[in-house]
């Protein structure tokens, strides 16, 4: 609610200020972002870590845009940092930076700072204190914290230099949970890596991964998303699959039970 110009709770939608049209729109844990026509990016929502990119520590109850004036393909909001990507594949994040989420040399980044590396990514995903990238042959990267094998490296070291996913898989979408990540290729399969203590990795078990495990089932996934400590999948028959952290119901089976495979949410 503070696109509408308050920090007051609100019960239905209201409008963004902002006069422009957004073609896509990211929330953190407590900012949101989005990227206009021109692909301009901007963030409101709380600041203190540096998260809406403007330069500053103020929170915005309206659009403010990110500083730097780059134009950006795609945007991720992570709980307290931001990535963004520009159209030649080049990886920007601002805002938490206390593992290396951001991919600077520590301390907060209150504007964008470039991703060390190469480049060449067509996809970004933010986590909560780490962050994953694809590049265009669907190699997978991730930076940040890595105390539960988030980065999917093999190690639990964590870097805020891209690190190389360990494995022969090529992707075509990546997301990033609050402590795990998953991939799904371009046949549809799935895999995750990182913490699994509610099975949030989709494998049978509960045993975090530090190197992707392939989720369990035949089903064949089209888009896939992360956030939490659970996962969701869409699947090429348009049926909704979750896995992991269930007791708010966040899995949508009917149930308030963990679950370490998918389980199909019911239909409205």
């Amino acid at each position: 609610a503070r696109g509408a110009g308050g920090g007051e709770r609100r019960a239905a939608p209201v409008e963004v200020e902002l006069g422009v049209g957004f073609r896509a729109v990211t929330a953190g844990l407590s900012h949101t972002c989005a990227l206009a026509a021109s692909g301009e990016a901007y963030c409101w929502g709380a600041n203190s870590r540096g998260q809406l990119g403007d330069g500053g520590g103020s929170s915005r109850g309206r659009p403010s845009p990110v500083a730097g004036g780059r134009s950006y393909s795609r945007l991720a909001a992570g709980w307290d940092h931001t990535c963004a990507l520009t159209s030649g594949g080049a990886a920007y994040c601002w805002g938490a930076n206390d593992s290396g989420q951001a991919g600077a040399s520590g301390g907060s980044a209150p504007s964008p700072v470039p991703v060390p590396g190469e480049g060449g990514y067509s996809e970004i995903a933010a986590g909560a204190t780490h962050s994953c990238a694809l590049t265009r042959e669907g190699v997978a990267y991730c930076w940040g914290d890595n105390r539960f094998g988030q980065l999917g490296d093999d190690a639990s070291t964590g870097t805020s230099q891209p690190s190389r996913v360990l494995t022969s898989e090529r992707f075509v979408q990546i997301a990033a949970g609050a402590a795990h990540s998953c991939g799904v290729t371009a046949d549809g399969r799935a895999f995750c890596w990182g913490r699994n203590q509610f099975g949030q990795l989709g494998n049978g078990n509960t045993t975090s991964a530090s190197s992707p495990v392939a989720v369990a089932g035949a089903l064949r996934f089209s888009s896939i998303g992360a956030t939490g400590s659970h996962t969701c999948g869409r699947t090429d028959t348009g049926a909704t699959y979750c896995w992991g952290y269930n007791v708010e119901g966040q899995l949508g089976d009917g149930t308030r039970a963990n679950q370490s495979s998918p389980v199909r949410a019911a239909s409205p």
